[in-house]
């Protein structure tokens, strides 16, 4: 007597297997691995920051329209934004704007204006200007419109070959800032392969469940 492996295979009766069920889990496997493939080749992008080192933070004094703060860092590797640890001692800021100049290396100077009205304490306030690693650039920092003082954290730790100098005056610490890095992101398409694993399964169950029930 044949057996039901020989049987199958001599009568083509492969196709009586393709059951609904069977053939919607193929055609969800083809766009599975679509959308995967898709994923690997148009990977979408995360944002990744990182800070610097503190040490002894603290804040400095009330920053007024008057002052000018001068802060100059070497950027440790390519970044699409900074930002600068702002603080406004718990008080609500009801208008003004932080105006922020960069310069690079080859004196270039791109401007800068946030509202800070509103801005909540303890925040980083985000310079859309990317810089480039090893590049060293100057950033002039004050304040108009408002007559309540903000400020900034510092730290004492030499992070970025940062120095400040508050109207020209040396600072033995220096603004805390964040550096922010887009890189590709392709977790995704790991959601793909994880369902058409799982469709593969549910099929070679469907098929093996159906033939030995036959």
């Amino acid at each position: 007597m044949p057996t039901k492996a020989k049987s199958l295979k001599e009568g083509g009766n492969w196709k009586k297997n393709l059951t609904p069920q069977i053939v919607i889990c193929l055609i969800l496997c083809i766009f599975s691995a679509a959308m995967t493939a898709y994923c690997f080749l148009r990977p979408g992008t995360k944002e990744v920051s990182v800070t610097s080192l503190v040490e002894d933070m603290k804040p400095l004094d009330a920053v007024t329209p008057e002052d000018r703060l001068v802060q100059t860092f070497t950027a440790d590797d390519n970044y699409s934004r900074f930002g600068l640890y702002y603080a406004n001692f718990s008080n609500y800021i009801q208008g003004g704007e932080l105006h922020v100049d960069v310069r690079d290396a080859s004196g270039r100077v791109a401007n800068f204006a946030y509202n800070i009205g509103g801005v909540i304490d303890n925040t980083f306030i985000y310079i859309d200007y990317p810089v480039n690693m090893g590049e060293t650039y100057t950033l002039t920092i004050y304040i108009s419109g408002t007559a309540q003082g903000i400020t900034f954290f510092t730290t004492m730790a030499d992070s970025y070959e940062a120095t400040l100098q508050l109207n020209n005056q040396p600072q033995n610490a220096s603004i805390i800032m964040s550096f922010v890095s887009q890189t590709q992101d392709s977790f995704k398409a790991w959601y793909g392969i994880m369902a058409i694993s799982l469709l593969f399964c549910y099929m070679s169950l469907k098929v093996n469940k159906d033939f030995y029930d036959k």
